[in-house]
């Protein structure tokens, strides 16, 4: 309103005219010397100094009485009228702290100016502080006006107001509060929402705790209330539980839900980094991680830049020099070993599995020593540089004394000797299911006493053996057989058996043949759980026969003739020929046995190729080859016979003939 009223001002002082009433009728006075009538249009000059013009009109012409004044600490209205002219009425009210102290609070608009004076203002007075002892009080206490603050504390640290701190002179012209008194230090239990207090008391003293449980879905503000004077020194309040996710994780590639970064226990997140990144404290590029009831993720969702850290491998040399600097996915590093160790790879390369390869150093090794008949005496899995290791040769080879081998850096072994077969002496026997013993008799001559495991026999049906050494020659080899097998064949008397070093399984039958002159009853024998059946062979009854029968191209070597004997013919072809069938045969229920014939030897198919020829089409493929027989080659291309093409077959070998280039 002050603003409004003193445009108006201006705009009088720039018009300069004032108004008056004459005979009845509205008049415009301008510079008080000329007057106008209500309606009549004035065109003003302007000063010195200043160009255009301006025009006014006189309407309802009243004469103003200016501005009313202000009054300090006070506002004003106009009453009836919107501007400072005869008849108005202003207003006065004192501002928020302030009461009237003139009696009117009003001015009117005369013909003579405003009426009254400007009205006065006073500031609210508050009645004195009086404090009890034991009480500090600071501020205006004994002339206190509107808006003067107090502020109280107690001179005892081992005490506590009962009431505001600070208390403030109001509008009113009371204080806001009242006067505190100082008091032991004391706590109320407070309201906990979502929060139940444990063992809780009527008031908590001085340094006293507080202890509180939140509800579920609920965690207690970090520390534990203490009882001070200046109340709980925590305000024991429950928050609501959740994990929040940062927005902006460098590396992350994306979340899931997506937007959503205020999580409640038990939902979980899908956090997945950039192909360089990986999950803190893992070696995955996405993982779901939840939220736990404590508001805590179970894994920090932070996506850290894929590196690796120097190796910690003790073959490695110098690791802290060769593995400075960036060491992120992909980068190389050149390194170098320790003394004795070699290294796997030119380059170590940083990898999503770390550093490749895995193994950067190996110790230099030397193979497993391989050395024929001999045996290593206390062996290891690995032989490293400098290691030394005894070699015992079998018994029967040479050197008799051990003898030590060392890996040099070179990887190789040094000292290294061959196991030779001593003159007269027999090699190691090899057992399966069973376990040798070596040792010499009182000859000197070797020994090998062997036994088989449980579950086992000797061949020769005992539980043990032994096998001497012969001219260099084991008597026989020794072997271990299933209980419920058979071995060696029985020894039948006036028969043959054809003895093979393999087990007979039970319920396998083999045929007996008996001499000449003799049968079986049975035509075989058979192995039952492990023993052989008991055959015999008995003389055959016979009658005698006539002249023995003619054999082309063989003579007769033997005849018996004997009454007491059996007749028995012996035959021998002439040289050049083989007998085919039995060279004995026997007189039996007097018929002389299938006599044999001679024949030619018989030859191998010849080759079909030769060096640069081949074999001609023949007609003996199908009849096979004998003594004396012929067959004929040709040459290749750029290949001839010197002499003849013929292949000549002589005691079952063929003699080729040979191509030359021509």
């Amino acid at each position: 309103m002050q603003m409004a009223v003193k445009n108006f001002m201006v705009a009088i002082l720039v018009c300069s005219f004032t108004l008056a009433q004459s005979k009845g009728k509205v008049l415009c006075v301008i510079n008080l010397v000329i007057f106008h009538f209500d309606g009549e249009i004035v065109k003003l000059a302007c000063s010195t100094g200043y160009i255009g013009s301006f025009k006014i009109i006189c309407k309802n012409g009243k004469r103003p009485c200016g501005h009313p004044g202000d009054a300090p600490n006070a506002d004003f209205k106009l009453i009836g009228d919107k501007e400072f002219v005869f008849g108005a009425t202003v207003e006065y009210t004192c501002r928020k702290g302030y009461i009237m102290a003139s009696r009117e609070n009003r001015r009117n608009c005369r013909a003579q100016g405003w009426d009254n004076s400007v009205p006065v203002c006073e500031v609210v007075k508050c009645p004195t502080i009086r404090t009890s002892e034991g009480i500090i009080a600071t501020g205006n206490i004994e002339e206190a006006s509107f808006d003067d603050v107090i502020h109280f504390e107690c001179t005892s640290p081992r005490k506590m107001l009962d009431g505001a701190e600070s208390i403030h002179c109001t509008k009113d012209g009371t204080w806001s509060v009242s006067v505190p008194n100082c008091i032991d230090i004391k706590c109320l239990p407070p309201q906990i929402l979502f929060g139940t207090i444990i063992e809780p008391q009527e008031e908590y003293q001085e340094n006293e705790l507080i202890k509180y449980a939140c509800d579920k879905g609920y965690k207690a503000t970090p520390g534990t209330p203490k009882c001070t004077k200046n109340g709980w020194s925590i305000k024991p309040e429950c928050e609501e539980v959740t994990c929040v996710l940062e927005f902006g994780i460098p590396g992350v590639h994306s979340t899931s839900p997506s937007g959503k970064n205020i999580f409640k226990p038990e939902e979980s997140l899908t956090l997945t980094c950039r192909k360089d990144h990986w999950i803190f404290g893992t070696r995955l590029n996405s993982q779901i991680i939840k939220c736990k009831d404590n508001g805590e993720w179970e894994r920090s969702p932070i996506c850290n830049e894929i590196t690796c850290n120097v190796p910690h491998d003790e073959n490695l040399a110098h690791p802290f020099y060769y593995f400075s600097g960036d060491k992120k996915l992909g980068d190389t590093k050149f390194y170098e070993c320790n003394y004795n160790y070699r290294k796997t790879a030119s380059y170590a390369t940083c990898t999503i599995d770390g550093w490749s390869p895995r193994t950067l150093c190996t110790k230099m090794t030397c193979p497993e020593p391989e050395i024929a008949h001999a045996e290593i005496l206390r062996p290891k899995d690995t032989y490293t540089i400098g290691d030394r290791i005894s070699i015992q040769c079998f018994p029967g080879y040479e050197p008799v004394s051990y003898f030590v081998i060392t890996c040099k850096r070179q990887q190789k072994w040094e000292n290294m000797k061959r196991c030779t077969l001593a003159k007269g002496a027999c090699g190691k026997l090899t057992l399966t299911n069973g376990f040798i013993q070596y040792s010499k008799d009182h000859d000197g001559a070797q020994r090998a006493s062997y036994s088989c495991d449980t579950g086992y026999k000797a061949f020769d049906e005992k539980w043990w053996g032994v096998v001497t050494c012969q001219q260099g020659v084991w008597s026989h080899q020794p072997q271990c057989i299933r209980k419920n097998e058979c071995g060696s064949l029985p020894n039948v008397k006036h028969g043959k058996q054809i003895q093979i070093n393999e087990a007979h399984q039970d319920g396998q039958r083999l045929k007996i043949e008996c001499d000449l002159g003799y049968k079986s009853r049975l035509s075989s024998i058979r192995c039952l759980n492990g023993q052989w059946e008991t055959s015999v062979c008995e003389r055959k009854p016979w009658r005698r026969c006539n002249t023995p029968p003619e054999v082309e191209n063989a003579v007769i070597t033997s005849y018996s003739t004997d009454q007491e004997l059996e007749q028995l013919v012996t035959f021998k072809c002439k040289e050049g020929l083989e007998l085919h069938g039995h060279d004995t045969i026997s007189c039996i229920n007097s018929k002389w046995e299938q006599t044999p014939t001679c024949k030619p030897f018989q030859c191998p198919n010849p080759d079909q190729k030769i060096e640069n020829g081949v074999l001609m089409t023949s007609d003996h493929d199908n009849k096979g080859y004998w003594e004396g027989d012929k067959v004929e080659y040709k040459c290749n291309d750029s290949f001839r016979f010197p002499g003849e093409n013929i292949a000549n077959c002589t005691q079952r070998e063929w003699s080729y003939p040979k191509c030359e280039s021509e």
